[in-house]
């Protein structure tokens, strides 16, 4: 049913070969409930050829939750640059020296394999195999024929020709195997409901499907149909309606605090205007309190991603060296062990579109696993690149948050969100 959409959509923008098709989620109907389809088809490229997908979504869904959607299929569509011919391998029916290929009991042992057919999709009535090819007849009942004029190839004729194949794909591991992908499929006469059939193997699980009708006019080839095994478990996962419930990252703006009345007492390493007493490095604050100074409730230092002589990568072992010393420094302070430690970065994060300064990152990382082991202790403030002025610090670290971010004046923080996949139309789409 997927390919028969692919190709009836590339027939609307004179695209009317699938180049390729991969299906990624089997579509499963839910009991007693409906979905909305879409396929949506890209703008040309210089070549001609446009994107596909195919997506699903609960009935009357659509333009509400987009996050409910689902893709199950995604290609390409390219013109089509030859005419399909009459085929030759129907001239002789059923062709000289094949040997008959008993059928009477093969739905049953293909639904012994897992694959349990409804009645519009049993066409499979007779087969023949020769050397490295099987022929067969499929025809779809007679309470299908009518409907057959509606598509360009109906899909239980469609999935009944590839029946006598599919028993090629049984391993003995009992896993039943759906199709994975389509390549190069073509579309020749379209309406038809009785079909010859040649199917041959063109790689490890994969075959080459021609169909024709009685007259030898093409209705179908497919250069190659990759199949893949799936289990039980797996489309009862799919089956789930939390199987689609992905989550990502998503930088929510929040208002920084301004009650200075519970302002934390700040202290600065390095050059960080405004962010309280500046100390020249960490050792210099432990003396000071050491020597009687009282401990701040948080310490401001900044990770620089200045560029060192070489390649990139040793800018990015150097800044990764100096956050690690630092916070490696930071735990051994024993004086310093109520106080919470403030790393500032600019430009270490993505939290739309620009990409983050790779060094900057990699510090990022190497101090979200010492937050995971040493809770409360560290956080992460990564100031806008864009904007050299000095923030209001104690607004920033009131926030008790563990990563924050400051873009165009606004501050950011991460919070989990489902994850969108959205059923609108691509850009350019038709």
């Amino acid at each position: 049913a997927l390919a028969e959409l692919a190709l009836a959509a590339g027939g609307q923008v004179d695209c009317p070969v699938v180049e390729e098709l991969v299906l990624q989620v089997p579509l499963l109907l839910p009991e007693g409930a409906a979905l909305d389809l879409q396929v949506t088809v890209g703008a040309p490229d210089e070549d001609g050829r446009r994107d596909i997908a195919i997506y699903t979504a609960p009935s009357g869904n659509a333009g509400q939750d987009t996050a409910q959607a689902t893709c199950h299929a995604r290609g390409t569509l390219t013109p089509d640059s030859d005419v399909p011919a009459a085929t030759d391998w129907t001239a002789t029916w059923p062709p000289e020296d094949a040997e008959p290929v008993s059928v009477e009991d093969l739905y049953e042992r293909l639904a012994g394999l897992g694959y349990d057919y409804g009645p519009s999709f049993k066409g499979l009535h007779t087969a023949w195999a020769q050397d490295e090819y099987i022929y067969a007849e499929v025809a779809l009942p007679d309470d299908h024929i009518a409907s057959a004029r509606q598509y360009g190839i109906h899909p239980g004729l469609l999935d009944s020709s590839l029946h006598s194949g599919l028993t090629w794909l049984d391993r003995g591991d009992h896993a039943a195997q759906l199709p994975f992908s389509w390549a190069g499929v073509r579309l020749g006469l379209p309406g038809s409901s009785q079909v010859r059939v040649r199917i041959t193997s063109t790689a490890d699980s994969s075959l080459r499907v021609d169909i024709a009708d009685e007259y030898g006019e093409l209705v179908l080839s497919a250069e190659q149909l990759t199949f893949r095994p799936v289990d039980q478990a797996q489309l009862e996962g799919a089956r789930r309606p939390e199987a689609g419930s992905l989550y990502t990252v998503d930088w929510a703006p929040v208002a920084p605090t301004t009650d200075t009345a519970t302002s934390p007492q700040l202290a600065a390493i390095g050059e960080l205007t405004g962010a309280g007493e500046q100390f020249a490095d960490l050792g210099a604050l432990v003396g000071a309190v050491a020597a009687g100074a009282s401990v701040p409730d948080v310490v401001v230092a900044g990770v620089g991603a200045e560029p060192v002589p070489g390649e990139a990568a040793d800018t990015v072992r150097a800044v990764a060296a100096r956050a690690l010393s630092l916070v490696q420094e930071w735990l051994a302070a024993e004086a310093l062990s109520g106080a919470q430690l403030v790393l500032v970065t600019r430009g270490a994060v993505s939290v739309g579109e620009e990409s983050p300064d790779v060094a900057a990152a990699a510090a990022w990382g190497l101090v979200r696993s010492a937050q995971s082991e040493h809770p409360g202790r560290f956080v992460l403030l990564d100031l806008d690149p864009a904007d050299a002025a000095a923030p209001d610090w104690a607004a920033l670290v009131g926030l008790g948050e563990s990563q924050v971010a400051v873009r165009g004046g606004r501050v950011l923080v991460p919070r989990l969100a489902r994850a969108v996949v959205s059923a609108a139309p691509l850009a350019g789409a038709g």
